[in-house]
């Protein structure tokens, strides 16, 4: 399973599919008109660095293929009914767990800034998961708090 914070942003959510194969190497699709985006380039070199050696060739194809491959993802397995918001929660909840976290933070707007600090206490220690936009960390708690009211 991929960390959240290796998952593409929602500006470019509908321009780059990833995942990863057997092997662990990570497989990352870009729409061909859209690899020129800064946010895309942004994503990919970022991508690159934090799994230097498992991000192999960027496959270049059409919206249409990625759109394909977000809804078979979406609707396959248990979580078919959890959307892509609430799944990047849930990877932040999972990730959280397999370091032993005690709890979740997430602080829209921390001093008085435009981020949303992603963190989990680890051993009394706060870890920073993932800095996001304020608006996405607002949607992400939004997607948290209407999805309670499904369980």
């Amino acid at each position: 399973m991929l960390d959240p914070a290796d998952l593409p942003p929602d500006d470019i959510l509908d321009y780059v599919a990833i995942d990863t194969d057997k092997t662990g190497h990570l497989r990352v699709r870009v729409v061909e008109g859209k690899k020129h985006l800064r946010a895309v380039q942004e994503y990919l070199t970022r991508l690159r660095a934090r799994h230097q050696g498992r991000v192999g060739d960027f496959e270049f194809t059409t919206l249409d293929v990625i759109a394909r491959l977000r809804q078979d993802t979406t609707t396959a397995g248990d979580e078919s009914v959890i959307n892509p918001v609430q799944q990047k929660m849930l990877g932040y909840i999972r990730h959280s767990a397999s370091l032993g976290a005690s709890d979740l933070h997430m602080t829209p707007g921390r001093d008085n800034t435009d981020f949303t600090y992603v963190e989990a206490r680890v051993h009394g220690e706060l870890e920073v998961l993932d800095i996001l936009r304020k608006e996405e960390g607002l949607e992400l708690l939004g997607a948290t708090y209407s999805g309670m009211t499904d369980v």
